[in-house]
């Protein structure tokens, strides 16, 4: 059961970190079209490698999570599930544009997959 909880958590990091790098690397680009000579100063921005670092937690976590035995025909789909999820409500959340009349039904049907692999 711990497993699957923690495969749960993986898909809510991985999930929620994704927009929010999506949206430091954008910042970068931007910061390197003003300043092109800036070189790796730019990529040090807070708004990319704070996400950044806890998604690489997520992906540590992850890891740990199959190498202790845990059930990989349970861990992936879950923690996969669950970013896709995660990763809709983010970026809905954010302000993404989004048709939430499919939106809204394919997070219920990850959600009913998710169960489905508990069982």
């Amino acid at each position: 059961m711990w497993s699957a909880l923690a495969s749960l958590l993986v898909g809510l990091i991985w999930g929620s970190t994704n927009p929010l790098i999506k949206r430091g690397s954008l910042q970068v680009e931007k910061h390197q079209r003003q300043h092109p000579n800036s070189g790796l100063r730019a990529w040090l921005q807070l708004g990319l490698v704070t996400p950044w670092l806890v998604n690489q937690s997520g992906s540590i976590l992850f890891v740990l999570l199959l190498a202790n035995a845990a059930d990989i025909s349970r861990a992936v789909p879950i923690a996969n599930a669950v970013s896709i999820a995660a990763n809709a409500v983010a970026d809905l959340a954010l302000g993404e544009q989004y048709r939430l009349q499919y939106l809204l039904p394919g997070c219920m049907l990850v959600g009913a997959g998710v169960l489905l692999c508990l069982l």
